[in-house]
């Protein structure tokens, strides 16, 4: 759909847009300072290394990789991050994907959204030299891209990801509902039961189908936050007895599109606003009478219509799977 827009900048090698170096962490080192490093630097995955590696050389043999994902769905909440290892709870290397120096973002980019995932090392024989994710593909393509336009609106993408979702090609949801009065551990386990990145978190009804123009949302990234920052303070932090909507975004700070959003500035939104999901909220067409005076009710507030996840716009700067190719990846 995007293609012509992204073609010269996903033809770049990989480590021409990879984070270096790496940022790598022992498989040995508890959990609880994995979160903490991860908090502090704003990051979603830590390659793991043996001790020599870890946090000294530049180049590092990858013993596995730590991503948000792996904290929230193999960390049980009764056991103290402290007495969990990062070798126990890691994508181990035989699990991994990892990009050549020499490879193309177009085939890192599929790749990644093929297996669902937003970080892949960079290595040159076994070492590993770089990190890409997926924002710094967004950035690539961005910047390659900035002075073409395009009719693509943020309506179009999402009914883009839903023909794509009834194809089998993304069989996660970006988005779930919990309700509000849920706890942390509530959407932690509704996100390991979808396989989903997100929960939208209703703040003026008891759903979403009440309160479209009032949601949170609660992220991955959220979660991590929620354990590093208090692991960093020395605390410890029960999820099943911390209130959901005092952990998530507000809806009065989510950063947001309409439907006529064009596609590239919702990428841009994403990207530069270090946010993966991107809520997309009916357009509202001004009321003349209440401009005038003339209405004592003011015009209904935008309203919700999808959510769009950072792999949902980027998947469709890749040229279309067919469906023949969808079975074979699933």
């Amino acid at each position: 759909m995007l293609r012509h827009l992204g073609a010269t900048a996903l033809s770049a090698r990989v480590l021409s847009r990879a984070s270096t170096p790496v940022l790598r962490i022992g498989s040995v080192t508890d959990v609880g300072a994995a979160l903490a490093l991860m908090h502090l630097r704003r990051v979603g995955a830590l390659l793991v290394c043996d001790p020599a590696g870890a946090g000294s050389s530049e180049d590092a043999v990858p013993l596995g990789i730590l991503t948000e994902r792996d904290v929230l769905e193999k960390i049980d909440f009764d056991t103290p991050l402290a007495t969990v290892r990062v070798g126990d709870v890691m994508t181990p290397q035989q699990s991994m994907q990892l990009a050549a120096a020499e490879d193309s973002l177009d085939d890192v980019l599929s790749r990644m959204v093929a297996g669902g995932f937003r970080h892949m090392p960079v290595v040159r024989g076994a070492l590993a030299i770089g990190m890409v994710s997926m924002r710094d593909i967004a950035h690539a393509i961005i910047a390659g891209a900035k002075e073409q336009e395009s009719a693509v609106t943020a309506s179009v993408l999402c009914s883009a990801r839903s023909r794509t979702i009834n194809l089998g090609c993304f069989a996660r949801p970006s988005c779930i509902e919990a309700p509000p009065a849920s706890t942390v551990a509530d959407a932690v386990l509704m996100m390991r039961q979808w396989g989903a990145d997100s929960v939208l978190v209703p703040s003026e009804g008891p759903s979403v189908g009440r309160s479209r123009h009032a949601c949170g949302i609660f992220t991955e990234r959220d979660y991590i936050r929620l354990l590093g920052s208090a692991t960093a303070l020395n605390q410890s932090i029960d999820p099943r007895r911390v209130d959901l909507a005092r952990c998530c975004t507000p809806a009065s700070e989510l950063v947001s599109a309409t439907a006529a959003t064009p596609a590239m500035e919702c990428l841009a939104r994403m990207a530069h606003q270090h946010v993966r999901h991107l809520p997309v909220m009916q357009d509202v067409e001004a009321d003349a009478d209440f401009e005038l005076g003339e209405s004592d009710e003011p015009p209904a507030p935008p309203s919700l219509l999808a959510v769009l996840s950072a792999r949902d716009v980027l998947a469709q700067f890749l040229p279309r799977p067919s469906i023949e190719q969808v079975a074979a990846a699933l």
